[in-house]
């Protein structure tokens, strides 16, 4: 966690260099950092209980991989969706990052599947589509900017696509 803590202190003070040096950065940065822990800080897009409902009724192991940090499975507790989920695989944890393909090697061999009998979703052209793709997985983008897709369900604009994609 403290690795994690120091990863996002170094990132924000880069962001806030032109201004440097920012009185009291420390404890700015602790009141960001905290706010940011609270799952009252984030908003689920409005389809997306259902649509995990939904994929879980149909039988599937849902999983989630993600370069944010450990804070995520208490955030993902308070939106009230954690339980949807197998496994999270975060990549502080797993030593690797997306798009590098042995996070989602990782979490294969956890689950316990061969790269062809899964899906990623995200929204994320390199880091979650081809990063899936390189690894082996179907990778499926989530553009919300665009309406649709594509015939093939490479890109999606809402997750309630997937509901289609995967019957």
């Amino acid at each position: 966690a403290t690795l994690e803590r120091d990863w996002w202190k170094s990132l924000v003070a880069q962001v806030f260099e032109p201004w440097s040096p920012l009185e009291q950065f420390d404890d700015f940065f602790a009141e960001l950092f905290a706010y940011f822990a609270n799952p009252r800080a984030w908003d689920l897009y409005p389809e997306v209980p259902d649509v995990l409902t939904g994929l879980k009724r149909l039988g599937l192991s849902l999983s989630v991989i993600s370069n944010f940090d450990s804070r995520l499975v208490l955030i993902l507790d308070g939106l009230g969706v954690g339980s949807a989920f197998d496994q999270i695989f975060i990549s502080s944890r797993v030593g690797y990052a997306k798009p590098d393909r042995q996070i989602f090697h990782a979490a294969l061999k956890r689950q316990e599947l061969r790269p062809e009998h899964a899906l990623h979703v995200g929204d994320s052209e390199i880091n979650d589509q081809r990063g899936a793709i390189n690894a082996g997985l179907r990778g499926i983008l989530v553009d919300r900017r665009k309406p649709g897709g594509t015939k093939d369900g490479a890109r999606i604009s809402s997750l309630t696509s997937l509901l289609d994609l995967v019957q």
